[in-house]
């Protein structure tokens, strides 16, 4: 394997874990969501779509940060937390 493969693969565990994180956020607060492609879990995977009293709310897995479809927030995964609990 070089080093570029290295590199993606190292990224596509990463981003598998972060996606998985935001399930369990989700999940835990009781949001019904949707992530693309759930079952493959793979770097392709990055659309998350959840729901509140409100309205549907649309972002994606942007390298370590949750970014909100109309680009009006970009959260880190700390923060996507935070901004779930206010």
């Amino acid at each position: 394997m070089n080093r570029n493969q290295e590199a993606a693969k190292i990224w596509n565990e990463r981003h598998v874990e972060q996606l998985r994180f935001i399930k369990l956020v989700l999940e835990n607060r009781g949001y019904k969501h949707n992530i693309e492609n759930e079952e493959e879990f793979n770097d392709t995977v990055g659309k998350i779509i959840f729901h509140d009293e409100h309205q549907d709310h649309i972002c994606y897995l942007t390298d370590s940060c949750i970014t909100f479809k109309n680009l009006d927030l970009c959260l880190t995964l700390d923060e996507f937390s935070l901004w779930l609990d206010s």
